[in-house]
């Protein structure tokens, strides 16, 4: 069996090439930072002098300054100063607030040297309309091409909000899919920049729903005339970050659900019993530690990450806590000049209790999955998933300056290509979620090639072609990066 999947993208990622070659024809140079101390011996001592910022227009200082290794006063040597500074203008392109920086460092008089930092803001506000397929990816919409299966309305999103950091979501959708939300977040309350506070709000309902997976794919049932589930979300999160790459964050979430009756007659198990209703509350833990370069596009570091979740579902005799812990790693690293490897590992365990069908997800699921098995789902409470690439910087990152376009948010853009082989291996285990579903308590594996493109506003689109253990094979595409 051979799914093929939107090929036609293929040729909008050559049209890409085309352009990108035609209005960039000098890669970018060589960091500048670099270039500018490779003229001091490395060993020579020397203290910061003046720092300065500009550029950001919006960005409070304080925002920017919150991301440097070093600061005014210190004494460092050539060496050393040079990490630190390339650090901190990776630390500061990762904050999402910034197209570019650049850091340069003035001739040093009487033992101190000046550092200079220009930035190049993004732009902010986003009041978009909404039009986007319900299905979990494209390549599943693909199948059948059914435009009712859409979503459309508004998504006002405001980054850097006051300047500092915050965002602010409003959210109105309708369509095949029915959600409305509000988020906001404020990532430092404090005078020492450490603490944060977010709160998010949502409210949906559907004409349908997926309520089981039968041969390992989504089973769905629909009512036209009325709801079949409606859903009503509150979560307050608090965050943690002292120094800068570990992240802490601690959020409690209350969720009020129902659905049609004969939905729960039709799986018993979606909310356990039969019920046609559920209420839970939840307490979340999540650590991260991240030393990668570029997180919108990482080649070299390394990321971990940990959740702790208990949820508290029903009252009294239908009381029911469900446990589960989710663990990552991920590592890449450069190979030579335009080779880079890349993998990671994954793994979630749940606690003995029974779970309902609403509550258990593995694989197949946002990126938790293996390539080749897009147009598959593997529920259950236990997984593991490894994934790793073998990549080749097919273009090596230009600047694209578009003609005609006055906004220099908008009318310099880096872009970039890469070639990569893959391969994946995942495994789904327990019971719940194995009926009638022959991929769970198997090994599955895929393979493919693909083709990466790279450009601003972390945004990463990939065209693969990838054969599964089942040898069915065909083209996808994604959005996000691979690893």
């Amino acid at each position: 069996m051979q799914h093929r999947i939107v090929p036609q993208w293929l040729l909008l990622l050559l049209l890409a090439l085309f352009i990108s070659h035609s209005y960039a024809q000098n890669p970018v140079q060589p960091d500048s930072l670099l270039a500018s101390l490779s003229k001091l011996a490395q060993d020579s001592i020397f203290r910061i002098g003046k720092i300065n910022i500009t550029g950001n227009k919006t960005t409070k200082t304080g925002i920017v300054t919150r991301e440097f290794l070093m600061h005014e006063g210190d004494t460092l040597s050539v060496k050393k100063l040079a990490e630190q500074l390339k650090k901190t203008r990776q630390n500061l392109l990762n904050t999402s607030l910034f197209n570019f920086v650049d850091i340069v460092t003035a001739s040093p008089t009487a033992g101190q040297l000046d550092i200079y930092i220009s930035l190049r803001e993004r732009w902010y506000i986003w009041p978009m309309p909404i039009f986007e397929l319900a299905d979990r990816n494209i390549n599943e919409w693909w199948l059948n091409k059914d435009l009712s299966r859409t979503n459309y309305g508004l998504f006002m999103v405001k980054d850097n909000f006051r300047g500092r950091g915050e965002q602010l979501q409003l959210l109105y959708r309708s369509g095949y899919s029915r959600r409305y939300g509000l988020y906001y977040s404020v990532p430092y309350i404090n005078k020492n920049k450490t603490s944060g506070l977010n709160i998010q709000a949502t409210y949906s309902r559907n004409h349908e729903i997926a309520y089981e997976s039968f041969e390992n794919k989504l089973h769905y049932f629909k009512n036209q005339k009325r709801n079949v589930r409606e859903e009503l979300g509150l979560t307050l999160g608090y965050t943690y970050r002292r120094n800068l790459y570990n992240t802490h964050a601690l959020s409690a979430e209350f969720r009020k659900a129902s659905i049609a009756d004969t939905l729960a007659m039709i799986n018993p198990d979606y909310f356990l019993n039969a019920d046609s209703s559920i209420e839970y509350v939840g307490l979340t833990y999540k650590f991260k530690h991240d030393k990668r370069d570029l997180a919108a596009y990482p080649l070299k570091g390394y990321y971990y990450d940990l959740e702790v979740s208990h949820k508290i579902v029903g009252l009294g005799e239908r009381l029911n806590n469900i446990d589960y812990v989710i663990a990552g790693y991920r590592y890449y690293i450069p190979i030579s000049k335009r080779f880079f490897f890349a993998a990671s590992l994954k793994g979630k365990l749940s606690g003995s209790a029974r779970q309902p069908y609403y509550l258990m997800r593995a694989l197949g699921y946002s990126s938790d999955f293996v390539r080749g098995y897009e147009l598959y789902v593997q529920d259950g409470k236990h997984y593991a998933l490894f994934k790793s690439n073998i990549k080749f910087n097919l273009m090596p990152e230009r600047k694209v300056t578009l003609p005609g376009i006055p906004m220099d948010k908008f009318n310099t853009i880096p872009v970039a290509m890469y070639l990569n082989l893959f391969t994946d291996l995942g495994y789904v285990y327990g019971q719940e979620g194995a009926k009638n579903n022959a991929q769970n308590n198997n090994l599955l594996i895929g393979s493919g090639i693909g083709l990466d493109y790279v450009t601003y506003y972390n945004m990463v689109v990939r065209a693969e072609y990838a054969i599964n253990r089942m040898k069915e094979s065909g083209f996808y595409l994604h959005f996000a990066i691979p690893i």
